[in-house]
């Protein structure tokens, strides 16, 4: 288990460093499980780290971004 303090750090960065980039076929890399309480920015970022068949748990508003990915 790690967990990732996005403050201080790219948290993509460090997921990419731990996991590897997430596959868009087939199975590996990324995380698996992201906690976005940010939203705004944060929340495409956390998509795009979480692994295939992951979990995005977003707590919170998402801070005035209207997120266009079709979930």
């Amino acid at each position: 288990d790690h967990v990732i303090d996005a403050a201080p750090e790219n948290f993509a960065g460090a997921v990419g460093d731990i996991w590897g980039k997430p596959r868009v076929f087939g199975n590996g890399g990324g995380a698996d499980i992201v906690v976005n309480f940010d939203g705004g920015e944060s929340w495409a970022r956390s998509m795009k780290v979480v692994r295939r068949g992951g979990k995005l748990l977003t707590c919170g508003a998402t801070d005035g971004y209207d997120p266009q990915t079709d979930l």
